[in-house]
């Protein structure tokens, strides 16, 4: 019987090593140069107010439309290669206290068609103990995500068979979606945001896993992405604290001995008083509205294939808020200090070192 590893990246590494595994070996060397972070539970219960606290319920849904397409802009990764994981149980739970009638909007078929829709959400024991997130940035704003479900025990390791690939900027990704044609675009899918379509956004399945049931795992992780962007996009806002965790065992695969991956352990530190979801809120949307430089750069014309489009250099949002700098770290720069200083008083934040 396998013994327990410490977070869910070594488990899915050493599923990797066995003989018959489930996770391709270029999974497993891409988890090992990745910068790792896990969320504590506290931290895990912050992402879902920072993926729902600041999303409403508004006519035509142009609020949260434009609000997610700002989290896109400005979601880039702190490393080339970048392993986050937190609690799903915790996360869950936290959805279910605060967010019930907005939180667990799951895909369904009616027909031939994958849709997104209101459904009961699986009690808080069915859902899997720890999702975790490979990212990788393929360019300056190109970025794909793959999504792994399981525990560290081992019992149960699965990557799911599909990968989402997203753009920052309003480049084109250089494929064409891997889902057949369906009613519902891959951006709304993707985000589980109704009407958010754009071509920024598109699925792909990963190699070397059998693309079974992927229509049904895109189902069951509608807005999975949104998710991915909400931490992305307010990561040097979130006033959290950071451990280093560097594992003193190791396990033997494939007749050498291995040591578990150092991490980050990734704890939400809050003054005393303060509401998760008020701060929360407050995060994404000044994130939001933060300006930010975009590039000059050609865009492929989705609705006219075979042509292109130069979009000249410009700068979007509010500079009086602060600008968004892209070339980070996970760290803290001085345009960043006038967002922190109205949301919260100094604390401990994620270093460049982590």
């Amino acid at each position: 019987m396998r013994k327990s590893a410490p977070t869910l990246a070594d488990a899915v590494m050493r599923e990797s090593l066995r003989p018959h595994g489930h996770v391709p070996n270029w999974i497993g060397e891409k988890i090992a140069e990745a910068r790792k972070f896990v969320l504590d539970v506290s931290a895990s219960e912050f992402l879902s107010d920072l993926s729902h606290a600041a999303y409403q319920d508004t006519p035509g849904n142009q609020r949260n439309i434009a609000l997610v397409e700002q989290t896109r802009q400005l979601s880039r990764l702190p490393h080339a290669v970048a392993w986050f994981e937190y609690d799903a149980r915790a996360m869950r739970r936290r959805s279910m206290q605060n967010y019930k009638e907005v939180s667990y909007i799951q895909g369904v078929h009616i027909g031939n068609h994958l849709v997104a829709s209101a459904a009961t959400p699986a009690q808080n024991e069915e859902v899997v103990p720890q999702i975790g997130w490979l990212m990788i940035e393929n360019g300056e704003t190109s970025f794909t995500v793959y999504t792994f479900v399981g525990a560290p025990d081992q019992k149960f390791i699965a990557v799911l068979p599909y990968s989402i690939h997203w753009t920052t900027d309003d480049s084109v990704p250089a494929f064409a979606s891997a889902l057949p044609k369906l009613s519902t675009p891959d951006a709304y899918l993707a985000t589980g945001i109704k009407g958010y379509e754009v071509p920024q956004v598109v699925y792909g399945m990963v190699p070397g896993v059998r693309p079974m049931q992927a229509e049904e795992m895109i189902a069951e992780f509608v807005g999975e992405l949104r998710f991915v962007w909400a931490l992305l996009s307010t990561i040097n806002d979130i006033p959290v604290g950071i451990k280093h965790v560097r594992p003193a065992k190791g396990y033997i695969a494939r007749g050498r001995y291995r040591s578990y991956f150092q991490h980050s352990v990734i704890s939400l530190v809050l003054p005393k008083g303060r509401d998760p979801r008020v701060v929360a809120r407050k995060v994404v949307e000044l994130s939001r509205r933060r300006a930010h430089q975009v590039r000059g750069h050609w865009r492929r014309d989705w609705r006219h294939e075979g042509n292109r489009i130069w979009i000249r250099e410009h700068q979007r949002g509010d500079a009086s808020l602060g600008m968004v700098v892209h070339d980070y770290a996970v760290k803290h720069g001085e345009e960043n200090r006038q967002v922190r200083e109205i949301l919260y008083p100094p604390a401990r934040h994620i270093e460049e070192d982590a």
